[in-house]
């Protein structure tokens, strides 16, 4: 069955792709394709005349959140969208940085001293949140982890769509709590390249260098774009103290390691992208206790990304997307360790999916898809095959979507429901509901979204006798915003979210084994604030967020003994703020806070060996970046200073385990370096 569905929507697939029939094609900017609405639609409104820019930031074209787009006051989630320019600005040395200005975002450390995030209280490490670049899913399908820190040029980001929220009904099992939309500057209308470079010191030594570049150019109708990375950093230049009070010195044995390279090309509506990337993580203390006398622990992830895409019109109101991707990993490879089994399997996704977008009216539009792909898994090391015994996994899912959107006069009202069917765990089956409308300042919106957190096909391997099911979340969200003036914008949202099945890792002690549950049940409820202003010279974010899991399920492991309104590694109160001024000469100074409050962890043990319980004090981070463009002909600069209260501010393991925190670097002086080509008018 799976065989001739497959076969049936690729040959399909195909036939679409590559057809050059356009006497049906709409004029003007097309905005029906998902993942084509990601790189080709997200570009700024303008409300009436010529918009403040506030107004073009806060009426953006969303497509992550629907497979419609809608303006990010009408959007059917809670979203944070973050401009290139922000970026550059605030200096920001990479995607921790720019995420941490996020109401609601933080991040906290699992095993081999990988890092990944958290959302509104809740530890997303394991494919709760998806991550994605230009529409490519970054998550890694054994574990469905992506590695934060040094994981990607915030050089080449164009802009940043984030949701705090359910996401699966268009984008599938790892959105279950939020999305992450990196959306690159891909293309260029005209000749162009640019390279640039940072480093960065503490008062220990270098602790960070990079350089990377872009190039962008059309011959007739073909856009290409290539750009490449190479980049090193310490996560701490800190002494690291295990659970057992053995320490190391960070400085020089916590390298992350990052290399990219990408190929876009784009021919009329048909998009071809290629991307390479190879991370590595180095610790000394992977799992428990620190490890002086030996090489130092590396784990290396590499993918590789290849997404085919069009826009197909069939009339005016009919349109076919096609897209079609293969995505290979090797996460998590390491070597034999003391005690320990070298890690050393691959795994590969192919996926195939269509939608059809038909719009009744200008008002009215129904979008309806399928998609299915093949998850493969394979062992590299005979002699350690997976859990069943064998070298070779593959499960089979299926799923069809529809969304139906309707904009009256006093509300838009989105629905749409998903199903998969999975050969490894069975069915999951999510709703939505949105209520949006913006009346001139003022916008509302009315969210109920269900999502789901697929099994990846380690949790599938690894699964008890009982078997493993999808988790299951369920999300209520109001937001209320204003824009004030034309220059400031606030919005509040109200939130509670509550998983049930939550899949645990669990090691039974008895059997030596590792495993995966679905435990009883998680969640959070809270509140989150975010204000905007913006003008020519000046322009400030605010945020702060809150959550509490008092009165509802928690994960055994996440409890923080009396302490019911939180959960392991992530602080109830969260503020962040970023300031920029523009002086004369376009010299700016940006000026950078992030405030955590109270956390708890498990990082000592008392003389009997048991687990104590440990409160990390509330903490900020100050940081201030200096830039200035054009310093001559195409040329920027900008140096920084970064936690310059040198706060501990260390990255926490959200489960109860043998895992210390992760202290931060030390204070940091950073240098970035950009040169811009000039451009060259094209034929």
């Amino acid at each position: 069955m799976f065989k001739f569905y497959s076969l049936r929507l690729l040959v399909l697939l195909f036939v679409v792709c590559f057809s050059t029939h356009t006497s049906n094609a709409q004029t003007g900017t097309d905005t029906s394709g998902l993942y084509d609405m990601s790189i080709e639609q997200l570009m700024q409104l303008k409300a009436f005349g010529v918009s403040s820019e506030t107004e073009q930031l806060i009426n953006a074209l969303i497509s992550t959140a629907s497979n419609r787009p809608f303006s990010t006051r009408e959007t059917p989630n809670i979203v944070t969208v973050i401009t290139a320019e922000e970026i550059r600005r605030s200096g920001a040395r990479d995607l921790v940085d720019v995420l941490r200005l996020v109401p609601g975002i933080d991040m906290g450390q699992d095993v081999e001293g990988v890092v990944s995030i958290g959302v509104r209280g809740l530890w997303g490490g394991e494919g709760k949140v998806l991550v994605q670049v230009d529409g490519q899913e970054l998550n890694e399908t054994l574990y469905g982890f992506v590695p934060m820190g040094n994981c990607f040029p915030v050089e080449r980001i164009n802009r940043i769509e984030i949701i705090r929220g359910p996401g699966s009904i268009v984008n599938g099992g790892f959105a279950e709590y939020a999305v992450i939309n990196i959306i690159t500057d891909a293309f260029s209308s005209e000749k162009q390249a640019t390279v640039d470079s940072h480093a960065g010191a503490t008062a220990r030594g270098l602790t960070k260098y990079g350089a990377g570049g872009q190039v962008w150019f059309k011959q007739n109708q073909v856009q290409v774009s290539i750009r490449a990375s190479y980049n090193d950093a310490y996560r701490s230049d800190r002494e690291h103290v295990d659970v057992f009070g053995e320490k190391y010195d960070m400085f020089g044995s916590s390298l992350i390691h990052n290399q990219q390279a990408a190929l876009n090309l784009k021919w009329k509506k048909t998009r071809f992208n290629y991307t390479y990337n190879l991370y590595n993580v180095a610790t000394r203390s992977p799992f428990d206790s620190t490890y002086t006398n030996i090489p130092i622990f590396d784990a290396r992830f590499e993918n590789h990304r290849i997404a085919l895409s069009n826009s197909f019109s069939l009339s005016k109101k009919w349109t076919l997307d096609p897209f079609l991707s293969y995505a290979y990993y090797k996460p998590w490879e390491s070597r034999a360790y003391p005690g320990y089994y070298p890690y050393s399997r691959c795994a590969d996704r192919t996926k195939i999916r269509l939608n059809t977008n038909y719009k009744f009216k200008r008002k009215m539009a129904i979008v309806i898809g399928s998609e299915f792909f093949i998850d493969r898994g394979r062992a590299l090391i005979d002699s350690l095959p997976f859990i069943s015994g064998k070298n070779e996994v593959m499960y089979y899912n299926s799923s069809g979507f529809a969304e139906f959107s309707w904009k009256t006069r006093f509300v838009n009202i989105l629905t749409g429901v998903r199903f998969d069917h999975n050969s490894g765990f069975g069915n999951a089956l999510v709703p939505r509901i949105a209520l949006t409308k913006k009346f001139g300042h003022f916008n509302y919106k009315i969210l109920y979204n269900e999502s789901f957190k697929a099994p990846t096909i380690e949790n599938v391997d690894i699964q008890t006798a009982a078997g493993i099911r999808a988790e299951l979340s369920r999300s209520f969200e109001l937001e209320v915003g204003y824009l004030i003036g034309r220059k400031a914008f606030v919005s509040a949202n109200l939130f509670q979210v509550t998983s049930n099945n939550p899949i645990v890792y669990y090691y039974d002690a008895d059997q030596n084994l590792d495993q995966y549950i679905n435990g009883r049940g998680a969640g959070t409820r809270g509140g989150e604030l975010e204000f905007n202003y913006r003008d020519s010279l000046f322009s400030l974010r605010f945020s702060y967020s809150y959550y509490s899991a008092r009165g509802l399920k928690k994960i055994e492991s996440a409890i923080v003994p009396g302490h019911s309104n939180l959960l392991l590694a992530f602080p109830a109160h969260k503020a962040s703020l970023s300031a920029t001024y523009i002086f004369p000469k376009e010299i700016a100074c940006n000026v950078s806070a992030q405030f955590l409050g109270e956390r708890f962890d498990y990082s000592s043990r008392d003389s009997l060996g048991t687990k104590q319980l440990t409160r990390i004090e509330p903490e900020l981070m100050l940081n201030i970046f200096i830039s200035r463009d054009n310093l001559f002909h195409g040329f920027d600069i900008g140096l920084g200073c970064y936690n310059i209260l040198n706060s501990t501010f260390p990255i926490i393991l959200p489960y109860a385990n043998d895992l210390a925190p992760i202290p931060s670097l030390s204070r940091e002086f950073s240098v970035r370096v950009r040169y811009r080509f000039a451009a060259q008018k094209t034929n």
